[in-house]
């Protein structure tokens, strides 16, 4: 079947589907045509829109016929737009449709979900070999097609998009559950750097939590809050020891610690825990800590197979911690200074936890912390 749609390019893009059963491709036919070509599409990108592609996946598990849905979400879209403007932005996300369309072909349908988020339902996709050679497919096609246009605008960088999968009905029986499971292996794949895909295995990440994305600390109260307890405070160390044990409580996180030329410093504990945490035998130097430019997340199972994570793992094991923050700084004598903050579970952090961290461990860089426990 031969679907026909203009783009705002005015470029003529054909969309050919071969599903490979007649009663499935009868039936995405009859639902596909029934639906204005207005209706159909997503006026900027020239792909599908939400509400088809909500209601094909309806479809494919009211028959219960097997599929593969990716969540595509771009890199740092927020900062591109924002500083590079809006029609940039528009570009980029034609671009990326363009790719995705291009690298999927007729093994499934491609839709924008949402603002900077495309979506992708691959029927018939039951091996996890097969779905990880199609995500594979459009993450390599998006790091080798050219972007001229950004010569002007990004001179410096490519935009790149971060991919979670999951399979249905291997992984969930419902749309919801299949949703929160791709989900979660696309969080898990922004906190491992970005520009990569995660296909869901629960083995790895059926205990992840991205409930943090839910949180409403925002930058401005942040901010707000950092102020006042400076403002009230005549000690600098105590005000930023309130603001440390107030953010350490919120995000529930374990522990929080930093490491800077002068030594170790444990700055908050969760009164909650039962276990203690030797972090004066951690040294983040060995750790692979000095090699990324801001913050880096560890988790357990990374660091699993490794003889030089041995003591590490050790260590998170006597306190039962599962993942770590790192953030990295510049301490006054132009040193390496981590702040690094431990949590109990497979978290994910928000932008907002980040926001929060990485103000901290700026703070702790320009301040004397003699006073520090």
């Amino acid at each position: 079947m031969f679907i026909k749609h203009e783009n705002s390019d005015s470029l003529l893009h054909f969309r050919a589907f071969n599903f490979y059963n007649n009663r499935m491709e009868k039936s995405i036919q009859e639902y596909l045509s029934s639906i204005s070509e207005e209706n159909l599409y997503d006026p900027m990108t020239g792909v599908y829109n939400k509400d088809v592609f909500l209601s094909v996946c309806s479809l494919l598990i009211k028959q219960e016929i097997p599929f593969a849905l990716y969540i595509i979400d771009f890199d740092n879209f927020k900062k591109v737009n924002d500083t590079y403007g809006h029609q940039v932005g528009d570009k980029a996300l034609t671009n990326c449709a363009n790719v995705i369309k291009y690298s999927v072909g007729d093994k499934g349908l491609v839709c924008r979900y949402g603002g900077d988020e495309f979506a992708v339902v691959a029927p018939r996709i039951t091996e996890r070999s097969d779905a990880w050679q199609i995500a594979r497919d459009f993450s390599q096609e998006m790091r080798n097609r050219p972007q001229d246009y950004l010569v002007n605008a990004f001179p410096n960088g490519r935009i790149t998009f971060t991919t979670g999968s999951a399979r249905y009905p291997l992984d969930a029986t419902s749309l919801n559950d299949l949703f929160h499971l791709a989900d979660k292996a696309l969080y898990r794949g922004k906190f491992k750097g970005k520009n990569c895909f995660i296909i869901y295995d629960p083995k790895l990440h059926k205990n992840i939590d991205i409930s943090a994305h839910s949180n409403k600390m925002n930058k401005i109260s942040m901010i707000k809050f950092t102020f006042n307890m400076f403002a009230i405070h005549d000690d600098t160390m105590k005000a930023l020891s309130n603001v440390v044990n107030f953010t350490g409580n919120y995000f529930q996180d374990a522990f929080i610690t930093y490491y800077d030329s002068d030594g170790d410093h444990l700055l908050f504990e969760n009164e909650n825990n039962d276990k203690q945490f030797h972090y004066e035998s951690i040294d983040p130097n060995i750790y692979n800590m000095t090699s990324f430019q801001t913050h880096m997340t560890l988790y357990h199972n990374d660091l699993l197979g490794d003889p030089k994570n041995n003591h590490l793992l050790d260590l998170m094991k006597v306190a039962s911690i599962r993942t770590m923050m790192i953030y990295r700084c510049t301490d006054k004598k132009g040193n390496n200074a981590f702040l690094c903050v431990y949590a109990n579970r497979d978290k994910i952090w928000s932008e907002e936890e980040d926001c929060c961290y990485e103000s901290i461990a700026q703070l702790l860089s320009l301040l004397n912390k003699k006073n520090l426990k």
